[in-house]
């Protein structure tokens, strides 16, 4: 079967992806788009930045949607209507396989300039992890090219600016997924709408998601979709190890793949592509490089012999949404470097030791019960990582609860003092749902 995750990708498909010259000229976009998202001080900037990233989202997904109706038209031997001057040069409109890779390439642009919409919605909010949440539990949309209501959702946005206020379309996130826009006002508020071509359409489920959305960020209740569970917004601020990774990344992009230690048993490996490229090395020697450096950096971590151990990869937080995670557009990088990740062309691995969680832990009197199996497990964002327990109170981590500790490179310690002040607090929700404080490197 197909799969659309780089990773998983039969070699020439992954090859034909990441040398296709669309999904390269992307990175340079990106990066300009990425720069633009970061002088938006005003409602009006964020608004002028909104369109224009309208118009690229559009563009991809219509071309996305021509490339699968040529698919399906080659599959029933019907002729083509297709402009050949979008196709890469020298490509065979008859080859089946072209068009697989058209395919892949045009989902994995879509992604990626919503990604930027994720960097929009995070500074618009102003980093608030628990609006960002809360509007995610739902399914994802289809494409806006399908969707008869966009024009009215336009017209509302700019009814919106012409209040002074900015209206934010969820369609150009990945991340957003209940209701059609939020209104940021002057205030620092925030309103809901869901936008319908129809107004005497039937849009109960969608008004109780909002409701119960709204309800869970302003007052504590309980998320959409998510019975018995409610935010938790411990003050403690985890402190980040994200000079360590951007040092690391840098290092990377001059000797092609670069590695470093960081506290609490963790290691960081990176690579990236030009610099790869331009080695000359072949495939061996790149992962035998790889596999030496993240041996050196596990060793002087002190994390090499332990019993269990969690990695995430970029790739696997490119591919697989994890809305609670700052987007790779703020990363504090250049804002070149930030596209490459999102188009991983620049690749990185976190490993940590889960001992040293359970140590960091216990010094905040948290007893901890590991439910890995196995050293090399391979996990799903749900499955159950850890069990805590601190007096009456308890909490379960799942391999999602760590994506952020991972990829925002918390401190262990704060991050678990944050966790026990969960656990300390007689008010905090039966099911909890972490919803932890950015910290100034973000800013």
């Amino acid at each position: 079967m197909a799969t659309n995750f780089l990773a998983d990708m039969p070699a020439d498909d992954r090859r034909a992806v990441m040398t296709h010259p669309v999904q390269q000229a992307c990175v340079e976009l990106l990066g300009k788009l990425i720069r633009e998202l970061r002088g938006c001080r005003t409602f009006e900037q964020f608004d002028n930045f909104q369109r224009r990233l309208f118009q690229y989202v559009l563009e991809v997904e219509s071309h996305w949607g021509e490339v699968r109706r040529c698919q399906k038209r080659l599959l029933r031997g019907k002729a083509l209507t297709f402009d050949a001057t979008k196709l890469p040069e020298g490509s065979d409109p008859q080859d089946p396989w072209m068009w697989h890779i058209e395919d892949l390439v045009a989902e994995r642009m879509c992604r990626q300039f919503r990604a930027i919409g994720d960097a929009l919605a995070w500074r618009a909010s102003g980093n608030d992890r628990s609006y960002i949440l809360a509007l995610n539990y739902n399914a994802a949309p289809g494409p806006m090219t399908s969707k008869e209501g966009v024009g009215y959702e336009l017209r509302a946005v700019t009814d919106m600016r012409a209040r002074g206020q900015f209206g934010l379309l969820h369609d150009l996130t990945n991340c957003l997924r209940i209701a059609d826009i939020t209104e940021f006002d002057t205030d620092g508020g925030k309103l809901l709408y869901e936008i319908k071509k129809n107004p005497n359409a039937k849009r109960g489920p969608q008004l109780r998601r909002m409701a119960a959305a709204v309800e869970a960020v302003m007052s504590g209740g309980e998320l959409p979709n998510l019975p018995g569970s409610a935010f938790a917004r411990p003050s403690t601020r985890c402190r980040t190890h994200i000079r360590s990774f951007a040092s690391v990344i840098r290092e990377a992009q001059q000797h092609a793949i670069a590695s470093v230690p960081l506290p609490g048993r963790r290691a960081i490996v990176a690579m990236s592509a030009s610099p790869v490229n331009q080695s000359g090395k072949d495939v061996q020697g790149v992962l035998d490089e790889w596999t030496r450096r993240r041996f050196e950096a596990l060793q002087l971590a002190g994390a090499l012999h332990t019993a269990h151990h969690i990695t995430l990869s970029s790739a696997v937080r490119n591919h697989n949404l994890v809305p609670w995670i700052i987007p790779f557009a703020l990363y504090p990088l250049p804002p070149e470097d930030c596209a490459l990740l999102i188009c991983d062309y620049i690749l990185f691995e976190v490993i940590m030791d889960l001992e040293s969680l359970v140590q960091a832990l216990a010094r905040q009197d948290i007893t901890a019960e590991s439910h890995l199996e196995h050293a090399a497990a391979t996990l799903q964002p749900t499955d159950t990582v850890l069990s805590l327990r601190k007096g009456s109170r308890g909490m379960t981590l799942t391999q999602g609860a760590l994506y952020e500790l991972m990829m925002e490179f918390y401190e262990v310690n704060t991050w678990a003092a944050a966790i026990a002040e969960v656990l300390d607090n007689p008010a905090s929700p039966k099911h909890p749902v972490l919803a932890f404080s950015t910290t100034r490197v973000w800013r």
